[in-house]
């Protein structure tokens, strides 16, 4: 019989293990000089179904089929002083790419901590960790956002990290998971009602099956999106119904966006290749979802909510490109979006 995910209970699996490197010794006191510049960050997250229809169910069951360790990194940024704000970088569907680290650089630049990790390969996602030409699913938003939360569970034990001040930033299907994220039933499956929640969430072109009912979107962690233009990977459209559906629902919700002009998917990874037949989202619609339900529905791109997906909606082939103005034009709002956000809270 599966069980529940112990991230139900106090005491959950999510013991982060920071592992000095050569320069470090022990966490970092208040205040003081963040001694370890890099380390090696690791906890426990639940692997649930790979397959079918199963794979939502046992998301929404909270009965995964396993536990796999994520081992990551963990950079301080030159000069840290502790406790230091901490930006989690969400990979894309085909794992840590040539975007994440261009990412990761620019958020320490701008005096925040990063963590990076690989969220498919401790899972054996598609071909050695890329899933990108597996047609995606909800499976792969389901376990970056996871992996996010018990992330931040486990960074609450390390001093030299600001737990209040901790955002996510995520890429493509990363993206998606960083909106996930933004489900307060989620946050309190995994971190408990009194635990830390994520100061902000940003959204770079986003894409993904799987978002929080309207109802269930936090009202006290902010989330940006910055769509591209031009994505023909995860159209914008698509992804618009759903943020217009959360505010039509409750306009207070703080839920805004950006299009990044002129730009494709990827626009920040300048190692891009579109494989020529890489499955996009079409007109699929999203599943949402509400974790204390459980329930499930389907958000189309013609607004209509129902329990009827659409079939063979995914397309073949899409343009993915690298573009230096689009990747400063997404850094430099996401880094002004972030250091706003982090100088509100007290």
């Amino acid at each position: 019989m599966k069980t529940a995910f112990a991230g139900l209970a106090i005491g959950a699996l999510a013991l982060g293990a920071c592992v000095p490197d050569e320069a470090g010794s022990g966490p970092a006191t208040g205040g003081a000089p963040a001694s370890r510049s890099s380390s090696v960050f690791e906890f426990e997250s639940p692997h649930y179904p790979n397959e079918g229809q199963a794979v939502v169910a046992g998301f929404l069951k909270n009965e995964p089929s396993s536990t796999v360790r994520i081992t990551g990194q963990l950079l301080l940024p030159p000069g840290a002083k502790a406790p230091v704000p901490m930006v989690i970088v969400a990979h894309t569907s085909a794992g840590p790419k040539a975007d994440v680290p261009i990412v990761a650089s620019a958020m320490r630049a701008a005096g925040f901590a990063t963590l990076t990790y690989h969220s498919f390969a401790p899972r054996k996602f598609g071909n050695n960790g890329d899933a990108s030409q597996s047609g995606g699913g909800p499976r792969l938003e389901m376990h970056l956002a996871t992996d996010a939360y018990l992330a931040l569970k486990a960074l609450a034990a390390d001093q030299r990290i600001d737990i209040k001040r901790v955002a996510i930033v995520g890429l493509s299907a990363g993206g998606n998971g960083a909106m996930l994220a933004s489900s307060e039933s989620m946050r309190k499956r995994y971190v408990g009602a009194d635990g830390p929640r994520f100061a902000a969430l940003v959204a770079i072109y986003p894409g993904g099956y799987l978002l929080p009912l309207d109802k269930d979107v936090s009202s006290q962690t902010p989330l940006l999106l910055l769509p591209a233009e031009n994505d023909t990977l995860m159209p914008w459209k698509r992804t618009k119904v759903w943020v217009d559906h959360v505010l039509k629902d409750d306009p207070s919700k703080p839920v805004s966006y950006k299009v990044v002009p002129g730009a494709h998917h990827s626009f920040l990874n300048d190692g891009v290749r579109a494989p020529p037949n890489v499955p996009g989202a079409g007109t699929c619609p999203y599943t949402v979802v509400e974790l204390e339900g459980p329930s499930a529905a389907y958000l189309h791109v013609n607004g209509a909510v129902n329990q009827f997906p659409d079939m063979g909606c995914q397309t073949r082939g899409a343009t993915m490109e690298y573009s230096a103005s689009a990747s400063s034009f997404a850094i430099n709002e996401t880094v002004a979006f972030l250091k706003k956000r982090f100088a509100e809270i007290d």
